[in-house]
């Protein structure tokens, strides 16, 4: 009876085996998915772990847990001794003996009948080799796990949230370093033409300068500003800058509509006009001061007064017709586009708006032309009259409409600085080569 239950016991041991390789893999397949689901979680929040620690112990503890799963499961639902005493008798062909013996109680056992059938099963098992029939195998199941196991290696490839929150800080940290740097160049810079400007006496523009370092302090203040912040609060300032620009009008433009002056006859303003004529009002300014300067001290004869006369006259009809030239385009313009909205044609009225637009923007110039060219008629008028006095009372309100007019080119010239520096600045605050050095 005791080789009876050896043999038994050796093909339970190995059937209960199978069943422990049959029910791993799947074992391991449900820990692998649940530690898939342990590594995702540094890569989507913050955990203050290492990443190697996390990776060991979610794999190792799949890996345990997997194979407890298994033993555990393997106790529950194993082969008992009959069922190996049945599997016995069926892979040998010993037609029940084996799992009839074990079902024998031991008073059955001790009749007759029980001992022939014991004896003979004895005799058929001592001699059988359970390993032949009853050998272990791997199935194709066993390679389940795999699949998840490499996710799982692959995961390894993605940088944890922890990691892409120090990458983002630390090229944050650049960044603000790099805004840092290019604004503080700028604003180096931009006081140094300021004091230029307050040497200068241009009062409106250096408020301007002052406005735009005030910005600039207020945007280095702010630790946390990224580069788009940046930009924008930088290009707010570029479009206060180009609003102003576009309120004093266009220089280029303006000198356009001086050179109109030429062919002025000979005599006392002749370099005046030339002065004007070639842009250069502080030329122009120094000339009328020693023009009046004569006539306040009466060194200009009455030739010369004369001359001075028309040539005042005839500056003042070229700068009238220069205004009056605006003025008729301005209304041709507005007369094209009432036709062209009339015909349906709106890209084309639109086309015709914008250049009036441009024509609109020389309106204060035009505006400023126009009453210089009275100031010119009236000292003309007046010295044609005999008036001297009334005639230097007129040039001198017009030297200080020229004064103004010198001051707003000059305030012109002093923003398209700014614009220049403001663009200088947005180039090195994206330029990643230079570090905001530009």
């Amino acid at each position: 009876m005791e080789e009876i239950r050896r043999q038994v016991a050796a093909a339970r041991r190995r059937l209960v085996m199978q069943q422990f390789l049959g029910i791993l893999p799947w074992s391991l397949l449900v820990a692998m998915l649940i530690a898939i689901i342990g590594l995702l979680i540094p890569k989507i929040w913050i955990i203050d772990v290492d990443s190697n620690v996390w990776f060991a112990s979610w794999m190792g503890g799949a890996v345990a847990a997997g194979v407890f799963l298994a033993i555990g499961w393997t106790m529950v639902v194993r082969r008992q001794a009959l069922d190996a005493a049945i599997e016995l008798d069926r892979r040998f062909g010993l037609k029940e003996r084996v799992s009839s013996v074990l079902s024998l109680e031991a008073d059955e056992l001790e009749t007759e009948a029980g001992q022939a059938l014991l004896t003979d099963a004895i005799r058929r098992v001592e001699s059988l080799e359970v390993r032949e029939k009853f050998g272990i195998s791997i199935s194709s199941r066993a390679f389940l796990p795999m699949l998840p196991a490499l996710v799982a290696f692959a995961l390894i490839l993605v940088p944890d949230a922890q990691d892409k929150a120090k990458a983002a800080s630390s090229a944050n940290a650049e960044i603000r370093d790099q805004i840092k740097r290019s604004t503080q160049e700028l604003k180096a810079r931009l006081a140094e033409k300021q004091k230029r400007v307050e040497e200068s006496g241009l009062k409106d523009a250096e408020q301007l300068y002052k406005k735009l370092l005030l910005g600039l302090d207020e945007m280095s203040k702010d630790g946390e500003v990224d580069r788009k912040q940046a930009l924008v609060k930088i290009n707010d300032l570029a479009k206060e800058l180009e609003q102003r620009r576009k309120d004093l009008g266009d220089p280029d433009k303006l000198q356009k509509q001086f050179e109109g002056l030429k062919n002025i006859e000979r005599g006392p303003a002749e370099k005046i006009a030339d002065a004007m004529k070639d842009g250069n009002f502080e030329k122009a300014i120094e000339q009328l001061k020693q023009l009046q300067e004569k006539m306040k001290k009466g060194d200009l004869n009455e030739q010369e007064q004369k001359q001075l006369a028309q040539q005042l006259e005839q500056m003042q009809n070229k700068m009238q017709e220069m205004v009056n030239a605006q003025r008729e385009a301005k209304a041709e313009l507005e007369r094209q586009i009432q036709q062209k909205i009339a015909n349906g044609d709106m890209e084309g009225a639109g086309k015709l708006q914008r250049k009036l637009d441009d024509l609109q923007q020389q309106d204060r110039q035009m505006q400023q032309l126009e009453q210089m060219a009275n100031k010119l008629g009236q000292a003309s008028e007046a010295m044609q009259n005999g008036d001297m006095q009334a005639a230097q009372s007129q040039l001198s309100e017009f030297a200080d409409q020229l004064q103004d007019m010198q001051s707003e080119m000059q305030q012109l010239a002093s923003l398209d600085e700014m614009m220049d520096e403001i663009g200088d600045a947005k180039s090195a605050m994206n330029c990643e080569e230079c570090a905001g050095a530009g």
